[in-house]
């Protein structure tokens, strides 16, 4: 891999706001969805819990974008899944991958 010249410092900084991966939702509530991962995940990181990460987020996307909502969350895991049109969100946030989707 090329070296792009980023010490740890910057990296740390790269990787300190959600980034979306991939989404087809609206750019408003995709900022919300970041804001709740951000949030979520940094209080699960020390202990690595990301089911009540997951559930949390999930509740939240249920009260504000109507049910069923599915979300996972941890490191190193990839998908394929079918979903409702305009109701999928892939965000990374520090080491963590969040997906969140509507069936």
């Amino acid at each position: 891999m090329a070296d792009l010249g980023l010490d740890e410092r910057a990296i740390r900084k790269i990787m300190s706001v959600p980034i979306v991966k991939s989404t087809d939702m609206d750019p408003e509530i995709v900022g919300e969805v970041k804001d709740q991962v951000a949030m979520l995940i940094d209080k699960a990181l020390p202990t690595k819990n990301w089911d009540d990460a997951c559930k949390q987020l999930k509740q939240w996307l249920d009260k504000k974008a109507g049910a069923p909502w599915q979300v996972a969350c941890g490191e190193g895991f990839g998908f394929d899944v079918t979903h409702t049109t305009g109701n999928m969100v892939y965000v990374f946030y520090q080491s963590v991958g969040v997906l969140a989707y509507k069936v």
